[in-house]
């Protein structure tokens, strides 16, 4: 019975030991389940982790790019702003300028004509002052011969100092008169008083007719009066 009982307790014993066994089989079995199920879906946390991680950092760098954007397309904005009051500037200066063009060119055109007109009546001018100084040409030629005969005249009436007058009223008018000067000297050679204005007046009858034919005679009168006159050498003709 003992010997019974014995083998009862044993394999009870041993029934012990395989439930143990199986228990912790299970349990390991149970472990080594839980970590195959749940092993993936930590991995999977971690890549969706990293994943939310990274699409984080690209959201912040969209966003630094959008900002980017935006400031690039605020500062396109100020500057197509720019460029069209520039624009509008540039074309205001332009109709600007063309009206200024318009109004030099005007301004050209009327130089051009008071260029022309001033030519105008320069050569008016020039034409009235020829026709001037003819005048006085004439009015002095005339004077001079009208005072020529006056003093003529005179010398034929025998008023010789109305004579003398007239004939330098003329050499006024014209005094390269040659036959005026030879009168006046023969007048002045009646006055022992005025013996050098008569020299003076035959030196310059030779002088405006070096080629008379009384030139000796003349040269004669000359010498002749500057001795009666006892005038100095130099004088003497």
């Amino acid at each position: 019975m003992r010997k019974i009982r014995g083998q009862r307790l044993e394999v009870r014993g041993q029934k012990k030991d395989k439930n143990s066994l199986f228990y912790v089989f299970c349990l390991l079995f149970s472990v080594f389940c839980f970590f195959a199920k749940t092993a993936p879906a930590l991995a999977a946390e971690d890549v969706l982790k990293k994943t939310r991680e990274e699409l984080l950092q690209q959201n912040i760098k969209f966003r630094d790019q959008i900002s980017d954007l935006e400031r690039d397309m605020l500062k396109q904005k100020n500057y197509s702003e720019q460029l069209e009051k520039k624009a509008k500037d540039f074309f205001l200066k332009t109709k600007e300028l063309e009206l200024q063009t318009k109004n030099l060119n005007n301004l050209y055109k009327m130089v051009d004509s008071l260029n022309k007109q001033k030519a105008a009546l320069k050569t008016e001018n020039t034409k009235f002052s020829q026709e001037i100084d003819s005048l006085k040409e004439n009015f002095r030629k005339e004077n001079a011969d009208i005072c020529e005969k006056l003093g003529t005249a005179y010398v034929q009436a025998k008023l010789y100092d109305l004579a003398i007058d007239a004939y330098e009223k003329s050499l006024v008018y014209n005094s390269c008169n040659a036959d005026v000067h030879y009168n006046l000297g023969l007048l002045y050679k009646k006055s022992e008083d005025n013996i050098s204005k008569s020299i003076h007046h035959f030196k310059k009858y030779l002088s405006l007719k070096p080629k008379a034919k009384n030139r000796e005679e003349v040269k004669y009168l000359i010498n002749m009066l500057a001795a009666k006159g006892k005038l100095p050498v130099e004088i003497i003709f």
